[in-house]
């Protein structure tokens, strides 16, 4: 078949890319192929398959490459938020041990401090980085809500604390106060903050609107079973420390992963580009069949090696789905232009 389009492959370079295109189906997507070398300039203006087979694998190698800076990027980028989520795990200990020694407001500093604001300089960096790639926007953003929901009830257990008469109010139903500040507002749902754990919850998060969402708090405090056991806002607010620990604790593991992965991904990757470099050697040399064999046996599955791990992985996360998929079209579409060469 490949002596057959011979011919026409001298006609233009329109004519080389239809016919070498042509020549492929059905193991190629025709419109693909043309789309794909139509783009490149040097594709665009070669005057028989030799020089297709070239370009192809050029554009292979210039993908190929330009992933490989995207993963490098990542790793370096979720690196830096595997060191931010670790402050972070360290911090909220360090909160705990002040919140169970009754330092609230040591507590209160600490996780406002190095604490709340974590979870969105990762989350910024990986937007804004050079990677643009945000593969934890979702864990970042859960974070960030517990974090300011947990920070919340602690200033909230301090305003209690620092005014005594919730104890008082408890044993008089009928004192009435006026909601004119967060500190009367507090001190007046002390009397529920007794009542039941719904109730514990329930007023402890109206006493926190609206700078945190009602629904949101009332969920996330009601699915955990010590904050729904909590018989007053302390307990409540050392379910909200424990409940934000673990989902940073759950996060710090993933990034983990996705860390290894990536790294081993940017493994598989400059193994390609180093068979992609082999082969442009033996090609230009005229050894078709050895560049053919280097393409097919070390490059080509090479993306889809890398899809696989992202996707059944720990982490179960793959940013990289699209250029993975790209770099595999690309493999295999060079792959198969040399082999046109190889059958003549």
């Amino acid at each position: 078949m490949a002596v057959a389009i011979a011919t026409d492959l001298a006609v233009g370079s329109s004519s080389v890319i239809n016919a070498t295109c042509m020549a492929l189906k059905p193991l190629q997507p025709y419109d693909y192929c043309v789309g794909v070398l139509s783009a490149d300039p040097v594709a665009a203006t070669a005057t028989d398959v030799r020089g297709v087979a070239a370009a192809a694998v050029n554009i292979t190698t210039v993908k190929a490459a330009s992933t490989l800076r995207v993963i490098s990027y990542l790793i370096d980028e979720l690196t830096t938020c595997h060191g931010y989520y670790t402050n972070m795990v360290k911090s909220l200990a360090d909160v705990l041990i002040d919140f169970d020694a009754g330092r609230f407001k040591n507590a209160s500093l600490e996780i406002s401090a190095n604490a709340t604001g974590v979870p969105m300089d990762c989350d910024v960096l990986l937007f804004e980085g050079n990677a643009h790639k945000d593969p934890i926007t979702q864990e970042n953003g859960e974070n960030d809500l517990l974090a300011r929901l947990a920070s919340a009830i602690i200033d909230l257990l301090i305003m209690f604390s620092s005014h005594n008469k919730s104890a008082v109010l408890a044993f008089q139903p009928t004192y009435k106060l006026k909601r004119t500040s967060p500190i009367l507002l507090a001190v007046d749902i002390a009397p529920a903050l007794a009542v039941g754990s719904s109730s514990v919850i329930n007023a402890t998060c109206a006493a926190l609107k609206p700078l945190q969402p009602y629904d949101y708090c009332v969920g996330v405090l009601s699915a955990d079973p010590a904050a729904a056991a909590a018989t007053d806002v302390r307990g409540v607010a050392a379910a909200a420390v424990n409940i934000t620990a673990v989902k940073v604790a759950s996060t710090l593991r993933v990034i983990s992963y996705l860390v290894d992965e990536f790294t081993t991904c940017r493994g598989y990757y400059t193994n390609m580009l180093q068979s992609l470099a082999d082969a442009r050697v033996d090609f230009g040399a005229g050894r078709f069949e050895n560049a053919s064999f280097g393409i097919s046996a070390n490059a080509s599955a090479r993306p889809m090696d890398c899809d696989i791990l992202l996707f059944e992985g720990n982490a179960h996360k793959d940013p990289f789905t699209k250029e993975n998929g790209e770099n595999d079209s690309l493999v295999r579409l060079a792959g198969a232009i040399i082999d046109l060469l190889t059958s003549k």
